[in-house]
C-alpha cells in the first residue's frame, strides 16, 4: 500500500511485533515521524510460533496503551548520523538514527544496538553491535565476539525477525522484515 513515492524511497520497514518494540516504534514516530509509515488499526493480538504452532502470547489495545500504531520506515533519503554506516538502532541518541530502549532501565540495550546497511551487493543486512546480541530468524549475532568467530552480521528478507532479547522474554523487542515489491 505505498505510494510512488515512498516505493522509490524505502529499502526496508520494520514491522512491530510486541508491545516494546509498538512502544519504541510510537517514540520514533514522536521524534521523526518522516521515518515512520501509519498502519491500520488499533486492536493487536501477537501470535508467536512455538514448536511449529501458532500461539496466542499477547492481545493489547494500542489506544488503551496511548501508542501510534505505526511501522518503522528505512528512507534511502534519509538524514543519517553516519551515512556511510547505514541505519543505526539503539539508546545514544547523538549516535543512532532510532532510538529504542531509551527508557529501559535494564540497559539490555546499548548505546549502539544494531545498524541496517546495504552492502556492495544490493543486498540488505543487519550487524550486531551490541554486548547482548541481536537474534536475526533464530541466529543469534553477537558483534563483541566477532573475534571469536561467532556470526555478527546477517541477511535481511521479507519476513525476516528481529529480536532484542529482554528479561524477561514478554519484554523483547521483535520486528518483522519488510521489503517493498519493486517491479523490475
Amino acid at each position: 500500500g505505498l505510494n510512488d513515492e515512498d516505493l522509490a524511497d524505502i529499502c526496508c520497514i520494520l514491522h512491530p511485533a510486541s508491545l516494546p518494540a509498538y512502544r519504541a516504534a510510537a517514540l520514533i514516530h514522536e521524534d521523526t515521524p518522516q521515518y515512520t509509515i501509519s498502519t491500520e488499526g488499533d486492536n493487536v493480538q501477537i501470535r508467536e510460533k512455538h514448536n511449529g504452532d501458532f500461539e496466542d502470547c499477547a492481545t493489547f489495545d494500542l489506544a488503551e496503551v496511548e501508542l501510534t500504531p505505526c511501522d518503522i520506515a528505512l528512507r534511502l533519503s534519509a538524514n543519517l548520523k553516519d551515512p556511510l554506516g547505514g541505519f543505526h538502532f539503539g539508546r545514544n541518541k547523538q549516535r543512532c538514527d532510532f532510538l529504542i530502549g531509551r527508557d529501559e532501565k535494564s540497559r539490555r540495550v546499548s548505546n549502539i544496538h544494531f545498524r541496517i546497511y546495504i552492502n556492495e551487493y544490493g543486498i540488505i543486512m543487519l550487524e550486531d553491535q551490541s554486548t547482548n546480541g541481536t537474534a536475526v530468524d533464530g541466529t543469534l549475532l553477537r558483534g563483541k565476539e566477532k573475534e571469536n568467530g561467532h556470526d555478527y552480521r546477517h541477511t535481511l528478507e521479507q519476513g525476516s525477525v528481529i529480536i532484542l532479547t529482554m528479561m524477561p522474554p514478554e519484554v523483547d523487542y521483535r520486528f518483522y522484515v519488510r521489503i517493498p515489491h519493486r517491479d523490475e
